[in-house]
């Protein structure tokens, strides 16, 4: 038998495609956002990003002579899919968390393309005190700014070359909320204050690209109580702590349990990052 393809549209008719195929088979299914009509694109971009990628492995021969049946799952709308309640989520066999997922089916269900994930994200780790321009590029994925660039906008507020306030004067980073907002500025997205005294249920995550979180920090290179930078991005539809001081990106499966224990921690300010088009009034409700 060669490479089966089904498709299924939502979590029952994959149980359906599921039972169809029977007890003993191979099976390996691709969980993707499902596509808007008129475009014919998924409202997912990673999902586009691997839909021509999966596609060309299944064309290889190589492939396509394998006794496997693979079943192309559309796990709904946004909407659907963010309900903690759908099946794609609660199913002890399939736990999914993002999309795109590719998952060998089972007992003991395989993920084939989750695990990768990590890889996939852009991690710049802590250096001197440049923990902001970290932040900062690990919000945008890519090594876009490095302390020259920092260091301009720094006087783009203020020419003083060395007593600068939105810097050290030591030359090792350090920078303030003010750079940051201004280095995102350039890329199109804005920084919102969360106020601390709000509850976190009133944030909508699905909306906010982005938290940093601006904490106590005590390091050899301050002789003083200073302050760490770091992120939380979303990225495949899923939370990641992008902490410069953490070996690697780690997934976060509570967004709002993590908000709850560091956003109202003492000392701690919470900053959201959104795209510039988003009004900040549906981002928190008053």
């Amino acid at each position: 038998m060669a490479l089966k393809h089904y498709t299924a549209q939502g979590y029952e008719a994959f149980q359906e495609v599921l039972q169809s195929i029977g007890k003993g088979q191979r099976v390996v299914a691709l969980f993707t956002g499902s596509k808007n009509l008129s475009t014919g694109l998924s409202w997912c971009p990673d999902c586009v990003v691997a839909e021509p990628v999966v596609e060309s492995v299944l064309a290889d021969p190589a492939v396509a002579s394998q006794d496997v049946h693979f079943v192309t799952v559309f796990v709904g709308n946004r909407e659907v899919w963010r309900d903690p309640a759908v099946g794609f989520r609660t199913d002890p066999k399939l736990k999914l968390t993002c999309i795109p997922t590719l998952l060998e089916v089972g007992n003991k269900a395989k993920r084939l393309l989750e695990a990768q994930m990590n890889d996939e994200i852009y991690h710049e780790k802590q250096r001197l005190q440049y923990c902001l321009i970290h932040t900062v590029n690990n919000i945008l994925q890519r090594n876009e700014f490095d302390a020259a660039k920092m260091n301009e906008i720094c006087y783009s507020f203020d020419d003083s070359r060395w007593f600068n306030p939105h810097k050290s004067w030591i030359g090792t980073g350090n920078y303030d909320a003010n750079i940051l907002m201004a280095a995102l500025q350039m890329h199109d997205l804005k920084v919102m204050w969360f106020d601390k005294r709000a509850p976190i249920e009133r944030i909508h995550v699905d909306r906010v690209k982005a938290f940093v979180f601006n904490t106590p920090s005590r390091t050899l290179l301050t002789l003083y109580r200073g302050r760490h930078w770091f992120a939380v991005i979303r990225k495949n539809e899923r939370f990641y702590n992008v902490d410069s001081k953490l070996n690697a990106p780690e997934p976060i499966d509570d967004i709002r349990k993590f908000l709850e224990e560091h956003g109202h921690a003492k000392d701690t300010e919470m900053m959201l990052v959104v795209e510039n088009a988003v009004e900040e009034g549906s981002v928190v409700e008053k």
